[in-house]
This record gives C-alpha cells, sequence and structure tokens, in this order.
C-alpha cells in the first residue's frame, strides 16, 4: 500500500489557526478562523490543509480526472 508522506501538523489545523498560517487552509478555512478569531459563535471543529488534499489527489492520481470534469 502506499503512503501519503506528511505529519498530522501539516494535514489537519485547528480552527483557530494563527493569521500568519491561514494560507495553509484554503479560501473557506481562511474565512472560518477569521470569523472564529473574531469571536464569532463557530462549531468546534478542524481545518483539512490544502497540502492534505494536494496530497491525496497526486497519490491517488486524479489530477487529470479533476482537470477533465472542469
Amino acid at each position: 500500500m502506499d503512503q501519503v508522506s506528511g505529519t498530522a501538523a501539516s494535514f489537519v489545523r485547528p480552527l483557530d489557526t494563527p493569521d500568519d498560517a491561514l494560507d495553509l487552509l484554503g479560501g473557506k478555512g481562511r474565512s472560518l478562523a477569521r470569523t472564529k478569531s473574531a469571536g464569532f459563535a463557530v462549531p468546534n471543529g478542524f481545518h483539512v490543509t490544502t497540502a492534505a488534499y494536494r496530497a491525496f489527489v497526486a497519490e491517488h492520481g486524479l489530477q487529470q480526472r479533476i482537470v477533465a470534469l472542469a
């Protein structure tokens, strides 16, 4: 079985991720993090980072299929 290389810290981040790491989250994650840090009620959870998405797509050879659907 193939393994995706990476650490939990590079693939999963807390909802209150600091501003200097927001580029890891993508647009929706960035908005959630900013909303939470502004004091608004946000349900508990976590972010799956853009690095996790890219690693999954690469590991499973999905890039061409995704592009074909676009």
